[in-house]
């Protein structure tokens, strides 16, 4: 005769899998937001250091036409890289604050120290909450983001 199953016999496998997908969701959300940080750090840089050439009343010739082409073309690739950056992270973090809003409940606080692999955040505390639907992560020093 076959062994009787109770039905509990996957639920450690599944209790495992979703502890090492939550851990990686929470490191996700926090590189994420590094990253969205860094990228409008470096955007606002950019446009604060770089304007985009003036364009001239008349090109003298040829070459004129072309250096002012290729210095707005310049200009223009950079602040795009720039753009696309923090768009990117910031999608990178919508997606994990999604994830993250599935497990959470509402005005529940969750303390978390950083456990993945970037060595700036690495041993780092937050205080992640869930208010009104929006993933909140206030820093060790109260900055809230």
């Amino acid at each position: 005769m076959g062994k009787v199953f109770g039905g509990d016999e996957g639920l450690g496998e599944l209790t495992e899998d979703f502890d090492i997908a939550l851990r990686s969701i929470l490191a996700q959300l926090l590189e994420a937001r590094e990253d969205q940080n860094d990228a409008d750090k470096r955007l606002r840089e950019y446009g604060a250091a770089n304007t985009p050439p003036e364009t001239p009343n008349e090109f003298a010739d040829v070459d004129a036409l072309l250096d002012y082409h290729h210095r707005r073309q310049s200009y223009e690739q950079h602040l795009k890289r720039h753009e696309n950056a923090l768009k990117k992270a910031k999608k990178q973090f919508a997606d994990a604050a999604n994830q993250l809003r599935l497990f959470m409940p509402e005005n529940a606080p969750l303390r978390y120290a950083y456990e993945g692999e970037r060595s700036e955040l690495s041993g780092t505390e937050f205080v992640l909450v869930r208010k009104q639907g929006e993933i909140i992560i206030e820093s060790p020093s109260g900055a809230i983001t």
